[in-house]
């Protein structure tokens, strides 16, 4: 059984995590489809974050104004989340990058707060940077949807 919670906007990832000691009430996921081989996979990014906190540094990343436009233009992002994000909202929060098999880093968490600090004049933000090793343990079973849909569907809790 799935049951999903709504959180308020701007919400901490402290917050969000913050699920009763020995429940999984929720998980939150990431799906990803490769625009060069079609392929599709589904990330626990919850269980990613909290073997970032647990093991993981975050590094100080760089914000590119190619990185804002891509987040903005083929990623799920909602208004009224960026509007509700605070400078100690994206500060307490690392995004979280995976190195993907080619080698290359994807974002699988943090999409709001990327916008909402390039917004606001940041250059930098922090950030977890998870190996392959590491994500493989937490990829999900894919549901069948087209990236077309998976665009337009909710971005977030």
């Amino acid at each position: 059984m799935t049951r999903v919670f709504k959180f308020p906007a701007g919400s901490s990832l402290d917050e969000v995590l913050g699920i009763i000691e020995g429940t999984h009430v929720i998980k939150e996921c990431f799906t990803h489809i490769d625009d060069n081989n079609k392929l599709t996979r589904k990330f626990d990014v919850s269980g990613i974050n909290a073997y970032c906190v647990e093991h993981l540094k975050p590094y100080d990343g760089v914000i590119t104004e190619q990185g804002y436009i891509t987040s903005k233009t083929q990623r799920g992002y909602e208004q009224h989340r960026l509007d509700a994000i605070t400078q100690e909202i994206i500060d307490k929060n690392p995004l979280t990058f995976i190195v993907d098999t080619d080698r290359q880093l994807l974002m699988i968490d943090g999409t709001h707060r990327y916008i909402k600090a390039w917004d606001l004049g940041n250059r930098t933000i922090r950030a977890y940077v998870v190996e392959p090793d590491i994500w493989q343990n937490y990829l999900m079973p894919v549901d069948n949807i087209s990236a077309e849909d998976l665009l337009k569907s909710p971005s977030g809790l």
